[in-house]
């Protein structure tokens, strides 16, 4: 099995239906000590382990750094749980730059079996830790120099092209963004419709001086606005007539024209 950042390979153990497993791992988030801390801290495992059923050190040895630990996992059902009782050993080599984890099942007379676990007998495991650039240094894997990468040359498609993003300001004469003040509401009762209609294909950009290309949308809300408005100028200037001396306009409903003829 091989992803990014991980390997895993497996082996069958000869004279037994057991198979052994090697992984490889790469982190890029924690520093190499705080991952090597994680793995010896048996009480924090507790916290953020919620399989653990009972994690121990029950002995340890000052000369040579070795512990007995006791520990019992909990297995996916209907599997029991399981009984580990094994011996670890850790080594920091700051010449080599590495650090090393050991650990081995034993027999111990003080953690007799429980018949609701199963203990596991034959259990090694080797832990080899090998930072990117030191113990306390968080490593840069190669997908974040990627993104790294890609994000600057957004950056810098973004400066040379900056009319790509469509911008209200292109259009002075809509009223729309910088250009034209506040923003009109389709509909609106405003006496400019009509000239922006007219004035449409003929706004500049300001930063280049060339003359962008109005979306159709825009253009064809602009002109049915321009005909709404011209539609509710003939609807009121009905029944309205010039007064034949000032030529003003005197608004004179349907029935004083009746009255007037009588």
């Amino acid at each position: 099995m091989e992803r990014e950042h991980f390997r895993l390979w497996r082996r069958p153990i000869p004279g037994s239906a057991l198979f052994q497993y090697q992984v490889f791992g790469s982190y890029t988030d924690v520093t190499p000590r705080q991952f090597f801390n994680v793995q010896l801290d048996t009480e924090y495992r507790k916290k953020w382990d919620s399989l653990v059923l009972k994690l121990d050190v029950v002995e340890r040895d000052p000369a040579t750094g070795s512990e007995l630990v006791h520990w019992v996992t909990q297995f996916p059902y209907p599997m029991y749980s399981r009984d580990y009782v094994y011996v670890r050993r850790y080594s920091v080599d700051s010449d080599r730059n590495l650090m090393v984890l050991v650990s081995r099942a034993v027999e111990h007379p003080g953690i007799p079996e429980d018949p609701e676990h199963v203990r596991v007998r034959s259990y090694e495991s080797h832990m080899v830790i090998r930072p990117h650039r030191s113990f306390d240094e968080v490593g840069e894997g190669k997908s974040q120099k990627k993104k790294k990468k890609k994000g600057e040359k957004k950056k810098k498609k973004k400066s040379r092209n900056p009319r790509n993003s469509w911008d209200l300001g292109s259009f002075p004469q809509l009223g729309l963004g910088k250009g034209g003040g506040k923003p009109q509401k389709l509909g609106g009762k405003k006496k400019n419709c009509g000239k922006n209609t007219q004035n449409l294909g003929k706004s500049q950009n300001p930063e280049d001086g060339k003359t962008p290309k109005i979306p159709e949308f825009v253009v064809g809300k602009a002109r049915k606005m321009g005909k709404m408005k011209q539609s509710e100028k003939k609807k009121k200037n009905l029944g309205k007539k010039p007064h034949p001396k000032h030529g003003k306009i005197l608004n004179l409903g349907v029935g004083k024209l009746e009255s007037l003829g009588r």
